[in-house]
């Protein structure tokens, strides 16, 4: 072969080896161009309408297992009544429900009054309804007396304790069973706001029987001495959330107002809402705030 020859071939080859590159260049091209015109994926925001009073608060998804919002979620901050939802788990875990309790003077001794006179006889169950909506000290103090009482020598805020590393609510301590202010720089209790939605979520759970009674504004309660108590649900907003599975209050001087509700935000969807740190009417405030919030999310993955 001529050299004429050899350099028109080496020519011929370099010039379908650029178109070759060219092409696969052009396809490239081509591709990333279709990947940028593609719509971008937009990830959900959780927005409030409102700033919350609240210190703390999370919104938490449980069929998602989710905390779709938090705000200082892991901060200890006083539990004030929300200590009667740990009260209640654990009293009923201890006690026979059939198992007749005798109110004593020492079950009167916390400030408020429910109404309960010494001697009056109740079933668990009708003190843990007592207890969790009408947020009864009295109520409570009853259930952690007999509790403990049955239970051996421990306090019943020690057993409290136990049961809450159990659950492994890290930020959660309890001195006693109302979580009513012991100084006025102690509080009675503390948790937070992640605590408190565990919490509930076991509870829903193990022992639902135990909130079915919250969702409700009034309830009647008739002792065993046959005595009839009527008691207003101390969440006053409770008939104005759709959907509503359970509420629970807290209100102390150190804690501020704290709220905790379970709703169905759909069908089979119950949500958890939990704020501590607000103030007496700015907890509803921030509630109402959070499931608004809630909705709005689920519009957007939906």
């Amino acid at each position: 072969m001529r050299l004429d020859d050899k350099a028109l071939l080496i020519g011929l080859a370099l010039i379908f080896g650029i178109m070759s590159v060219f092409g696969i260049a052009v396809k490239a091209g081509t591709e990333l161009a279709e990947i940028n015109s593609a719509p971008a994926v937009i990830p959900p925001k959780f927005e409030i309408a409102h700033i919350l009073l609240a210190k703390s608060a999370v919104v938490y998804d449980i069929i998602e297992n989710k905390f779709i919002f938090d705000l200082n979620a892991d901060a200890p901050l006083p539990a004030a009544s929300l200590t009667k939802l740990m009260t209640a788990y654990v009293a009923n875990k201890i006690l026979n429900p059939k198992e007749e309790i005798i109110i004593s003077r020492e079950n009167l001794l916390p400030e408020g009054d429910s109404g309960l006179t010494i001697g009056e006889r109740f079933l668990p169950p009708q003190l843990t309804t007592i207890a969790l909506v009408a947020s009864s000290n009295d109520a409570a103090m009853a259930l952690g007396f007999s509790a403990s009482t049955k239970n051996g020598k421990n306090s019943f805020g020690a057993i409290m304790n136990k049961e809450a590393e159990s659950l492994r609510l890290s930020n959660t301590f309890f001195i006693n069973e109302t979580g009513l202010d012991v100084s006025k720089t102690t509080s009675g209790s503390y948790t937070s706001a992640r605590d408190i939605a565990l919490l509930i979520r076991t509870i829903l759970e193990k022992a639902p029987n135990l909130l079915e009674q919250t969702r409700n504004a009034n309830i009647s309660v008739k002792s065993n001495s046959g005595t009839t108590h009527n008691f207003s649900n101390t969440n006053k907003t409770v008939s104005s959330i759709s959907g509503i599975l359970a509420s629970k209050t807290g209100l102390t001087d150190l804690a501020g107002g704290n709220l905790a509700v379970v709703y169905e935000a759909g069908p089979g969807r119950p949500v958890i809402v939990v704020a501590l740190g607000s103030t007496e009417e700015g907890r509803f405030s921030d509630v109402k705030n959070l499931i608004d919030g809630y909705y709005n999310y689920l519009a957007q993955i939906q």
